[in-house]
């Protein structure tokens, strides 16, 4: 009996053991899983904070503000911010190329004729008709010549301010010069003014238009424009269309930087919201807390299955003395049976012995 119970008490056990042992193996499996999750939550939650810092700075470089700590609770001050810059460069933009259009055409006076009339030759001389007073553009005078166009070509090439000239009644000049005057800054070119008088029967020259003392020039010159005046102004020309080139790209790869903060901005603001860091911290702190408690689980499982292996190396040491003990005790019966067997042989004897005396003792009287 004692045997029996032993047995039942160690299968119980031994199956007890294989299904902690299943457990911990299980366990194994979501503790692995569970660390994939901590290890990529924690990767999310440090690109994160590297993208916060670094829009941060990008920001402060920028827009020279903190908004470190407040970078969701500034989201629409930053934008704002952003926007009107972009649309100051795109504004600034805008009036330099036009200022740029201006120097060019400046530069390049061709047409198809082989002459160009500057547009703010035109706008002056529709300014001065609406207030009543005729003039002709120097291009025109020349276009009317009867002189042959490589004639003309010539002419330009020596005497260049034609192209920038006001041609006019003598009488008109000074009525002129006042209706012009309130113009004069926002001119971009010289304009000449050249009295009609002085051109009329006078034969072509090297110098046709020379400047002398009808002639009256708008523009930031003296009222006398040599021909190193010229040149120079040919110059600053060229200058100016370098430096605002120049202030043009830096504007550029300003609207190019502010541009790809907004993109930078856009897609961090897609991705995330002002909750997020409080998200990330709370994964994290579950995923740790979870991995806690089923290497606590483990380690009890553990305990649980090395105390079942003592229990089982007790019954099984029990068992041996269990087992001794019934194989003396199945000698001693051996022994017992054996001693039975012998004692009922000699009993058998005895009885045989005493029934033969029996009979020896009925013949002897018989006998006698």
């Amino acid at each position: 009996q004692d045997i029996q119970k032993n047995k039942e008490i160690k299968i119980s056990s031994v199956s007890e053991k294989n299904e902690l042992k299943e457990e911990m193996i299980k366990s194994k499996f979501e503790m692995k899983e569970l660390d994939s999750n901590l290890k990529s939550e924690k990767e999310r939650y440090s690109l994160y904070t590297n993208k916060v810092t670094d829009t941060n700075n990008h920001i402060f470089s920028l827009l020279t503000m903190n908004s470190t700590g407040r970078l969701f609770l500034d989201k629409e001050y930053i934008w704002n911010k952003i926007n009107s810059k972009l649309e100051h460069l795109t504004a600034e933009t805008f009036e330099l190329n036009v200022q740029l259009k201006y120097l060019d055409m400046d530069k390049d006076f061709l047409i198809e004729n082989g002459f160009t009339v500057h547009p703010e030759l035109k706008e002056m001389k529709e300014q001065l008709f609406r207030k009543g007073i005729d003039s002709i553009l120097g291009v025109e005078y020349l276009l009317n010549s009867t002189i042959s166009k490589t004639e003309k070509e010539k002419m330009i090439e020596a005497n260049p301010l034609l192209i920038f000239s006001l041609i006019f009644e003598k009488g008109e000049f000074n009525k002129i010069k006042r209706a012009l005057e309130k113009n004069k800054e926002k001119l971009t070119i010289p304009i000449v003014l050249i009295a009609k008088e002085s051109l009329d029967g006078r034969e072509p020259k090297e110098s046709i238009f020379a400047i002398e003392n009808n002639s009256y020039v708008y523009h930031q010159f003296e009222n006398r424009l040599t021909k190193q005046d010229w040149d120079d102004y040919q110059k600053e020309i060229s200058t100016k269309i370098i430096d605002l080139t120049s202030k043009k790209e830096t504007i550029e790869i300003d609207v190019q930087r502010y541009s790809q903060l907004k993109d930078e901005l856009d897609n961090f603001f897609t991705t995330y919201n002002e909750k997020s860091e409080t998200t990330f911290l709370q994964n994290i702190d579950m995923f740790e807390t979870e991995i806690s408690l089923l290497e606590e689980k483990d380690a009890t499982t553990m305990l649980k299955i090395l105390d079942i292996e003592k229990i089982i190396i007790q019954l099984e040491d029990e068992q041996k003395l269990l087992d001794g003990k019934l194989f003396e005790n199945t000698l001693l019966l051996q022994r017992l049976t054996q001693f039975t067997e012998k004692y009922k042989t000699i009993d058998s004897i005895k009885l045989a012995k005493t029934a033969i005396d029996s009979q020896i003792g009925e013949l002897n009287k018989k006998h006698q």
